[in-house]
């Protein structure tokens, strides 16, 4: 009797490090949490949060349309009039956007269109004020979606806080 609980227990703490693991939580945590509390470690580990669906939704803003691939960032994406690569973003460096909490959509969309027409950009051209519009980000922090004038997304510029919290950081990304 004692066997059959030992391999009960110990499958039920390698059954919980594997699904913790497809969640994309640590394996070995979960092993040693599956092997303490056998099926209540189980049981914890089927309540986690999926963080490699939370990534995926995170890098998709919106779920109302077919999902065709996830955006690059413009640093990695090719221009659809140049062979050569564009570096926008790399980090909070030169290549960022600061603007103030307070811009207005006219404000933004000028900045915006500025900043990347003077990076070499080619989808100033394509852009249309009327189809693009600002709106919230999945992470809650403030976005621009700039479309064409056929209303088909060309680009995503997303905010985050700089530490004095009177600025945003924009970032951009080329569908």
């Amino acid at each position: 009797m004692k066997i059959i609980i030992f391999l009960i227990w110990f499958f039920t703490g390698i059954i919980t490090g594997v699904v913790a693991s497809d969640k994309g939580h640590a394996f070995g945590s979960w092993l040693f949490a599956g092997l303490l509390l056998g099926p209540l470690g189980l049981l914890a580990a089927a309540g986690l949060s999926d963080r490699r669906l939370r990534q995926f939704l995170r890098n998709y803003e919106d779920l109302s349309q077919p999902i065709k691939s996830p955006p690059k960032l413009l640093f990695q994406s090719k221009d659809k009039n140049k062979d050569e690569l564009i570096n926008i973003t790399n980090d909070k460096s030169e290549d960022s956007l600061v603007l103030e909490k307070s811009t207005g959509n006219d404000e933004l969309w000028e900045s915006l269109i500025n900043f990347l027409d003077s990076k070499g950009s080619q989808i100033v051209n394509l852009a249309d004020k009327a189809n693009s519009g600002r709106t919230e980000s999945l992470t809650g922090g403030p976005a621009f979606i700039m479309c064409d004038n056929k209303g088909q997304k060309l680009a995503l510029a997303y905010a985050k806080q700089d530490s004095t919290n009177e600025n945003y950081i924009w970032r951009v990304r080329i569908y």
